[in-house]
């Protein structure tokens, strides 16, 4: 063990030591108050007046100097007020409190020789944060609420340098500045809602339990780690001593179908036209694909069929007189085991109510607020699945105590599950690598945001094989024990102990019954393809569809940890605030992973290539130490942060990449076997520890407008599949995917530049450039050796990327009439490696494999988005409450490699086709003998755009869409300027061939939402 590492341990266990012995704890979820009282007449500062945060004990006096400041308020909008003796009282009401940002309030109070009424005034909101020097965005309920989505990433990705990224590995999530889904950090109220071993954060949470939201997109401070792009903070409100509330919201989908065009299983389709139209029996040929072609599908038929005639004929033939069937039988039974399936055909529904308020009973002699809060929601899926839909259920309670003035307690339990199906049945779909090893992150969706996930799973092949695809349960614990204690008006302390876990159930539908449940001619059948049958290569008589099989993922993982923490803060001087904070993280992951064909593959001990089976106990922490000095000419944020792993494992031993002794004849199952290479797994994994300086500065250039910079080193260390699984290559048995507790960890350097600046005290308008600097991300390496018999796969840190932007941005966030906000982005990625990733012995193969390293090119895209919300002035009459608010999104897709099969000089990318999209929500607000109602519509993809969805394509529909386009490198008739995800329309690109399945081209058709929210 190195000495640095010694004695960082040594610091963070004295500084764990102390708080354990200390009454100290709680502290980063707040925002600070600050300014300065002085006389109205003569400007002369007043010392000792007295400034109170209403409805919290939260408090300071004036100083010398007249200032004041106070620490740890929670984030949202308060009335300030102020007392002086010989001075008229004053009370500030819309002082608005946001997360790690300093609200300045400057008072005035005019002489009064008698006691007079309290003057009441409303603070200025200020619309430029000088104190912030990173770009960051705040959202309040309220806002959220009044912004169209089927879910909450779908409302964090409408801020600047937010999307909304989906792949098979990581699943559906937000995307910041261009970086992963498993870049970015999700947490509420300090809890880290991320999955320990794919890095995928759980982030449907109750909206009606929510105070407000922090994105932060730009360079954030020392105390956040494990995180390389970006942040989401979640604050949930407190309940109140004093009394009740309850918050109620409905919303409903009307049934139907989640794609254009008609059913996959319309009995007046292409599919049933073939198989049971007028020529079933004597087939279709190719003159009549032909004709389909020629007419875009008017007349004809889309493929060859040979007919029921030819079919009957074949099974007389086949010597087993057990299956001999008419023509007219075959038919008979080729309906009934292709019966439509129904879908479309539910509503979906999401149910978000809250309950918060004082507990009736003391606790510890002391009174209790409470917050219970349930989200439950039924998403169905846009086709038929092992499962209709997807439901998510979320329950959230919070318990808060004032224990003493200075020791505050607050516990935090939110327990939530997804149940839905994974994304594919094959050994391909929704992994790390080109096998099977590798967590199955990504699961079938039934949000708008990720839809295409379930049209991925879908199959062609499979489509009357319900049980084709995997059931799985996702399931998430987290409990949070917070203790603040004040230790002064300028020094405050927080101890926070957290428990998390989650785990997965992923398995088949129930089997199906083998029992006889209908008769063609003479001979009985069961409900083939209902139910799940582990049969394989039982196709119907066309040799067309499954209809058994698949269902094949086996999962009974989970993993959970224990975390403890301490932060301090102390406000040294009014220019100075000093926090400091360490933490340390002990986990278990426990990891039972399969892909089975059949059931006598069941067992690890069997057939151990088939699984992930490995447990791993990993030991993480850090320590942190910033300063932020507020100026009036500069705000810098500066602060260190040290991360630190103990992957408490061993290392496989490796002669080179293509080292021979892993193959086939080392690894058996038997008694003398060496199972997954043990004898060669030896090695002391290291211990890492990674610094990370940060640095933020913010230069007000009058009361007005701001420039700020920020840089900092961001590390992540890596998901523990890649450390810790082993399995067989994506070759087969041939060599050993090599699991690697030594990776290092990827890097993102990041800079910042960025003004803003208000006009009119109205409207906010903000540019900013950043450039992220990537280094070690993971790259598969592949050894193979002189004769091929061994291709072993080993995790490496060989891949890099930079990725550089500039964000625009003009907003009006606050307004009685009219809020709008627009977002331009530009962004340009470049990515590389720094090795060849297939690594040769024979050192003729080597020289080949320089000449195919894949092509990099800097690629652009750019993106737009804009929403306003109009609200009628409250003498309008019966129009008093009506509010609408309409968004607008447009990207220009980017580029793709339109050939990365080709050698590297001939590869070529290709434009994508622009995406646009127009939401609506129209909402009415009233009141009924003092409680408020709200009733709203949702309308998503208001004109009803289509969107060539080519993902769903299979192989030969891909490579016929792809030699279809017309493109600048083309010859002759090839050549044009068609897009990656054009299609014909109007009249026009009649060449480009998106195929015959005319259901799942275009997804997302125009729905409506209808809810109903109330609070009592």
């Amino acid at each position: 063990m190195s000495k640095k590492f010694t004695m960082c341990s040594l610091l963070m266990l004295t500084v764990i030591a102390f708080s354990l012995w200390s009454p100290v704890l709680y502290a980063g979820l707040g925002g600070k108050i600050a300014g300065k009282v002085v006389d109205v007449e003569t400007g002369e500062a007043l010392l000792g007046a007295n400034i109170v945060v209403e409805g919290q004990s939260l408090g300071a006096a004036t100083d010398i100097n007249g200032e004041y400041f106070i620490l740890n308020v929670p984030p949202g909008t308060y009335s300030l007020k102020v007392s002086t003796i010989g001075y008229t009282s004053k009370i500030i009401s819309g002082v608005r409190v946001n997360v790690d940002k300093t609200t300045k309030i400057d008072i005035s109070l005019k002489s009064s020789v008698i006691e007079t009424k309290a003057v009441t005034v409303r603070a200025a909101r200020e619309v430029v944060n000088l104190d912030v020097s990173g770009t960051r965005s705040n959202l309040t309920v309220e806002e959220i609420q009044a912004r169209p989505a089927t879910a909450m990433q779908e409302v964090l990705a409408m801020q600047p340098g937010v999307a909304i990224s989906h792949s098979a590995q990581n699943g559906t999530g937000l995307s910041i500045r261009g970086g992963g889904v498993d870049e970015t950090g999700f947490q509420m109220n300090g809890i880290s809602l991320k999955d320990q071993t794919t890095n995928v954060a759980f982030m449907e949470l109750p909206q009606s339990a929510i105070k407000e939201i922090q994105i932060l997109t730009g360079g954030f401070s020392a105390e956040y780690g494990g995180v390389r792009s970006g942040i989401v903070n979640v604050i949930t409100k407190e309940g109140s001593l004093t009394e009740y509330e309850n918050s109620i919201d409905v919303k409903i989908t009307p049934a139907q179908q989640k794609h254009f065009g008609p059913s996959a299983y319309d009995k007046n389709g292409r599919i049933w036209q073939v198989f049971a139209g007028a020529k079933a029996f004597t087939g279709t040929t190719a003159s009549d694909v032909a004709e389909f072609d020629k007419t875009n599908g008017a007349s004809g038929y889309p493929f060859e069929f040979r007919g029921w005639n030819a079919i009957a004929a074949d099974l007389i033939k086949d010597g087993n007189p057990n299956n001999n069937l008419t023509p007219q039988e075959a038919l008979d039974l080729w309906k009934r085991q292709h019966r439509p399936i129904a879908y479309g055909n539910k509503p979906d529904y999401d149910i978000d109510a809250s309950f918060s308020g004082p507990v009736p009973f003391s606790i510890f002699g002391k009174k209790v607020s409470f917050l219970a809060a349930v989200k439950l929601q039924d998403q169905q899926f846009p086709y038929p699945l092992s499962r209709d839909g997807e439901i998510t259920q979320v329950y959230l309670g919070k318990l808060t105590t004032q224990l003493t003035k200075e020791l505050k307690l607050s516990v935090d339990n939110v327990y939530g599950f997804k149940k839905g199906c994974s994304i594919g049945s094959s050994d391909d779909i929704g992994v790390i690598s080109g096998s099977f090893w590798g967590p199955v992150a990504a699961t079938a969706g039934g949000a708008r945001s990720s839809i295409e996930s379930a049209a991925n799973a879908f199959s062609y092949s499979s489509m009357y094989n319900q049980g084709a695809s995997s059931l799985r349960d996702d399931y998430m614990y987290r409990l949070n024990a917070e203790l603040t204690y004040v230790f002064s008006p300028s020094t405050f302390s927080t101890f926070r102990y957290q428990y998390g876990r989650n785990w997965v159930s992923s398995g088949h539908m129930s089997e199906r019954s083998s029992a006889n449940a209908y008769q063609i001619g003479d001979k009985w059948y069961d409900e083939t393809p209902e139910g799940w049958s582990s049969s394989l290569g039982s196709y119907d008589l066309t040799k067309t569809f499954a209809m058994q099989g698949g269902g094949e993922r086996y999962n009974r993982s989970n993993n959970w940890f224990h975390t403890l923490q301490l932060d301090v803060t102390s406000q040294l001087d009014r220019y100075d605030q000093a926090k400091a904070g360490a933490g340390v993280t002990f986990s278990t992951i426990h990891t039972r992973s399969a892909v089975f064909w059949l059931p006598t593959y069941e067992t690890y001990e069997s057939t151990p290539w088939f699984w992930q089976h490995w447990d791993a106990n990993p030991t993480t922490g850090y320590l942190y130490a910033q300063d932020k000095l507020e100026f009036e000419g500069m705000i810098a944020n500066v602060g260190l942060r040290a991360d630190f792993m103990d992957p408490n494992s061993n290392c496989y031993q490796l002669s080179s990449v293509y080292d021979t002794y892993y193959n086939p004849q080392n690894f058996s199952v038997g008694t003398t076997n060496d199972v997954w290479f043990t004898s060669k797994k030896t090695e002391k994994a290291e211990v890492k520890v990674k610094l990370q300086p940060r640095v933020g500065v913010s230069f007000p250039v009058s009361h007005v407008g701001k420039i700020y910079f920020n840089y900092g080193h961001f590390y992540q260390a890596p998901d523990y599949y890649r450390m810790y699984s082993p399995g067989v290559t994506s070759g087969g048995s041939a060599g050993f995917l090599v699991p690697n507790p030594n990776l290092d960890w990827p890097r993102t350097i990041q800079y910042e530049i960025g003004y803003e600046h208000s006009l009119a005290d109205m409207f906010l308008i903000r540019a900013a450039g950043y450039y992220k600097d990537i280094s070690g991300q993971f790259m598969m390496v592949e050894g193979i050796d002189w004769d091929e018999t061994v291709k072993n796969e080993i995790w490496t840190n060989n891949e890099y990327a930079d990725i550089r932007g500039v964000e625009l941005s003009f907003n009006k966030p606050y307004g009685d009439y009219v809020t709008f906000w627009t977002n331009f982005n530009y962004q340009v990625s470049t990515s590389g490696v720094t090795s060849l990733n297939i690594i040769y012995e024979n050192p003729i193969k080597a020289e080949e494999q320089k000449y195919n390293v894949t092509k990099v090119e800097p690629i652009p895209s750019i993106s737009y988005s804009a929403g306003i919300t109009l609200t009628m002035p409250d003498e309008w009459g019966i129009a008093t409450g009506l509010s609408a608010t309409i968004l607008y999104s447009f990207d220009d897709g980017g580029k793709t490699l339109f050939n990365p099969e080709a050698p590297t000089d001939q590869q070529h990318y290709i434009e994508c086709a622009n995406y646009t999209n127009t939401d609506l929500q129209i909402q009415k607000s009233f009141t009924v003998n003092s409680k408020q109602f709200e009733i709203y519509v949702n309308i998503f993809n208001l004109f009803d755009q289509k969107h060539l969805y080519t993902g769903g394509f299979t192989q030969a529909e891909y490579q016929n869409y792809k030699n279809s386009l017309k493109v600048p490198w083309g010859v002759g008739d090839k050549k044009g300027n068609d897009k990656w995800g054009d299609y014909p329309h109007d009249g026009k690109q009649t060449n480009i061939d998106i195929g015959w399945r005319n259901w799942n081209q275009f997804l997302n058709p125009r729905s409506i939402d209808i809810g109903i929210r109330f609070k009592l």
